[in-house]
């Protein structure tokens, strides 16, 4: 009993151990199974011994041991650096008075939080003594709390966040819904670290006292490209380089790339290198770099931080003790000669990067760095050369101010923040404010592209022709003509439109992916770096700059036309497995109108649009041509087929609609449809843009499509629309055909496609492929007088009877590859 009064007080407060991230239930539970444990095997079980030694050699004994058992674990590295050992520890604080046991207890704490964290902000304060540092405000939902004379800890308190608050101390966190930010005092100066979601609302409120200044990294002037060239490629005793992320790379696509190996990266990028794969031209490329320390061990993560004055290094590491990150900056200085806490300027080698920083509407990056610009670049961005018409580039200089509370940059004009009404700002500052002209941008690019012509080592362009027109509300160029295909034996011919669309600091335009068009990206600004796979894409620097203007073209073309066929296997093989899902559960479930609940999760007739893209992705798999029209204020069909027919000039080219229903008796094919199937078969709208891609003016048919019809309606539909057609052409008969095709038949033939995509790789069996579907499309049944084609199931069974009978024809080896 004796030993027992000793124990101090605080082992008896759950709020304060749930505070330093212990569990005090868990720890209960520890004593009790270790108990449970211990009565199971006391009574004459010989394993007893044997088995305690080897599952639980120190276990907890008691329930303070537990307590300390859950709070030690992951902090050994700490309690080990502050105590000769962990038993050490653990009997300070067992035998210690209740203040000195929750001190012992808080300073593993504050110290554990600390390493665990990355370096953070620094603030220096004319103070002479930083040990009773008070940074909290009576208003302010912060709670500061004093450790010892080095640390503090400043919890970021929420209405959401399940803590308790006793005398402006936190003493409960059951839920552990936050972490403390931990402050160090230093002679003049103080540093804060915590995660950054909790950090934010500290720092920002140190950033607005007056008798704080936060320390900033000194400019260097002296150039570290060669030092950056040297670490990568050059060993040393210090550490080695295991790891390095390039922003982008010499791919075709500029793609980033990342070289990583845990036992050096040297010789990898000296191939790299010899390959032109990746530059040292200049130290925008070079994001990130991974290191393992060759005399203490440990690894380290360098971070180049590319910002409007020049490149920071940062040390971003976690789980590491003070005395380890200073040991590594003392020796990366060493080798590199490159030192923490500067900003290295950029030289005149990154013109690219910092044009893109001052078209990604930065002042101060225009502020700065504009006059580096060479006079070419300037000349364009002004509007000084003929193809430019007006300034790609303008500034302005206006006065903002920063609200204390959110850090949300307002016009000095505002009485309260836009973003969150409060009234406490910064002192009003003015600052250039820079604006793309992205018609302007649009205008130089249309005129550049009229100047040239396109050049590709496997493609020739013909009938090269330059245009414009809008897209999501801004000018884009567009561009046509004929591409020849020359390899192998075979030469292909085709009409293209490939679109080129500024992207600068903007989304994407989602017309492109929804229609599947022919794009190229030209990247400036934020979206110097995008990700372009699937599109072509045309740096603006390098239409400003390039000398041979007409290969880069050329190769965005080649990237454009090949990047839309991988966008749409991909997009194809999506819609392919959600239509699947959805036959799966119609054949499961049975009638349609009854089940409807459980299909419209899939496909919703409320929301038919998806059901129309995917029917196009599965189209346009099958034929590449066919185009997805439907565009909304348009009275126009949803898209139009295209199908080549064995006659390498003739086309078999049908509009089509997409019809959803779960109707029991199947899409309500009434007059609404009849007009809009008459009106698709007669007009002359769509006539020039077919006849561009077939140099066929003439439809074949009109499609009506669906996963829903109802058989008895077709004779009827057929009817109705033919005298409608006769009345329009003064008793004219149409040559165009009516079609029902059955949405299942569209999903069956592009499974047909997949399966025996190796015999249709050849063109003498895929020519005889189209001339199968054809010849379905034009199989005409007549009902009650009246005809018109329905393209089912057994359709396919046609189809893919006629194909297997022209592959007997052929051993496989007889086949030969003929590339799209």
């Amino acid at each position: 009993m004796s030993q027992q009064a000793t124990i101090p007080l605080v082992f008896d407060e759950p709020e304060f151990w749930y505070k330093i991230d212990v569990d005090y239930e868990e720890a209960r539970e520890l004593v009790q199974t270790g108990e449970d444990e211990g009565g199971s095997t006391s009574e004459g079980d010989p394993q007893s011994e044997t088995d305690g030694q080897e599952e639980d050699s120190e276990g907890p004994e008691s329930f303070e041991g537990a307590l300390l058992e859950v709070f030690i674990r992951r902090k050994k590295r700490v309690i080990e650096d502050k105590h000769d050992s962990i038993s050490e520890f653990k009997q300070r604080v067992l035998t210690a008075d209740d203040d000195n046991a929750r001190r012992l207890l808080n300073e593993v704490y504050v110290e554990y939080i600390w390493i665990q964290n990355q370096e953070g902000e620094v603030f220096e304060s004319d103070a002479d003594h930083l040990t009773e540092l008070d940074l909290v405000d009576d208003e302010e939902n912060l709670v500061q709390e004093t450790i010892n004379n080095e640390f503090d800890l400043l919890w970021p308190g929420q209405p959401t966040i399940g803590k308790e608050v006793d005398d402006g101390e936190i003493v409960a966190r059951r839920y552990l819904q936050t972490k403390p930010v931990v402050v160090r005092k230093y002679e003049e100066s103080f540093e804060v670290r915590g995660r950054q979601s909790d950090r934010k609302k500290v720092v920002t409120r140190l950033r607005s006292d007056d008798d704080l200044q936060e320390r900033q990294p000194e400019p260097a002037e002296e150039p570290i490209v060669g030092k950056v060239e040297n670490l990568l490629v050059e060993d040393n005793e210090e550490f080695r380089v295991v790891g390095v992320d390039f922003a982008e790379s010499e791919l075709p696509e500029n793609s980033r790339l990342r070289v990583k190996n845990e036992r050096s990266i040297y010789r990898d990028i000296h191939s790299l290198r010899n390959e032109n794969l990746v530059s040292f031209d200049g130290i925008s490329e070079v994001n990130k770099l991974y290191l393992k320390d060759i005399r203490h061990g440990g690894k380290f993560r360098v971070e180049l931080t590319h910002g409007v004055d020049g490149v920071e290094f940062e040390l971003k590491t976690n789980h590491k003790l003070d005395e380890q990150r200073s040991r590594f900056k003392q020796g990366f200085t060493a080798v590199t000669g490159i030192e923490f806490e500067k900003i290295y300027e950029y030289g005149s080698q990154d013109e690219e990067y910092l044009f893109n920083r001052i078209l990604a509407e930065r002042g101060t990056a225009y502020e700065n760095y504009y006059e580096e610009l060479s006079d070419e670049v300037q000349d364009v961005l002004e509007g000084n050369v003929g193809a430019t018409g007006n300034a790609l580039v303008s500034t302005e200089v206006e006065e903002f101010k920063t609200c204390s509370h959110c850090s949300e940059k307002n016009s000095a004009s505002e009485s309260e923040c836009v973003e969150c009404g409060a009234e406490d700002f910064s002192e009003s500052v003015e600052e250039t404010v820079v604006e793309v002209n992205n018609t302007s941008v649009a205008t130089y690019i249309q005129n550049r592209l009229d100047d040239i012509s396109p050049a590709h080592p496997k493609r020739d362009f013909s009938g090269w022709e330059v245009g414009d027109r809008e897209m999501a509300n801004r000018k884009i160029v567009e561009t046509s003509f004929s591409l020849t295909d020359s390899e192998g034996r075979r030469t292909t011919s085709s009409y293209q439109e490939v679109d080129v669309v500024p992207h600068g600091n903007h989304p994407r335009p989602g017309t492109v992916n929804d229609y599947l068009l022919q794009c190229i990206y030209v990247t400036y600004g934020q979206s110097a770096s995008a990700d372009d796979e699937g599109y072509g894409r045309l740096p603006l620097y390098d239409i400003i700059t390039a000398d041979n203007l007409d290969a880069l073209v050329g190769n965005a073309l080649h990237n454009a036309i090949v990047g839309v066929k991988d966008r749409l296997i991909s997009k194809a093989s999506e819609a392919h497995e959600e239509a699947g899902e959805y036959y799966g559960l119609v054949d499961e479930l049975g009638p349609m109108h009854e089940n409807k609940d459980e299909l419209e999760e899939i496909y919703d007739p409320s929301n038919d649009s998806y059901f129309e893209k995917h029917l196009f992705y599965l189209l346009k798999r099958l034929y590449s041509q066919t185009e997805r029209w439907g565009r909304i204020g348009e009275r126009e069909a949803d898209g139009v087929l295209i199908v080549p027919e064995e006659d390498p000039s003739d086309y078999y080219v049908a509009t089509y609609d997409a019809k959803l229903s779960h109707r029991e008796d199947g899409y309500d094919l009434g007059s609404e449809e009849e007009d809009q199937a008459t009106r698709y078969i007669l007009t002359e709208d769509e006539r020039e843009a077919i006849e561009n891609k077939t140099g066929d003016n003439g439809l074949s048919a009109h499609l009506l499509i669906s996963q829903n019809f109802d058989g008895n309606d077709f004779s009827r539909i057929a009817g109705h629309v033919q005298e409608n057609i006769l009345a329009y052409t003064d008793g004219e008969a149409p040559d165009q055909k009516l079609v029902f095709m059955e949405f299942r038949a569209v999903v069956e033939l592009y499974e047909l496609l997949n399966e025996y995509w190796w015999a249709l790789r050849d063109a003498r069996i895929r020519g005889k492929f189209d001339s199968y579907v054809i010849d379905e499309l034009n199989d005409e049944q007549t009902e009650d007088g009246e005809s018109f084609v329905h393209f089912d199931s057994d359709s396919v069974a046609n189809v893919r009877e006629n194909l297997i009978g022209r592959l007997d024809r052929y051993d496989r080896d007889q086949l030969e590859y003929y590339p799209e």
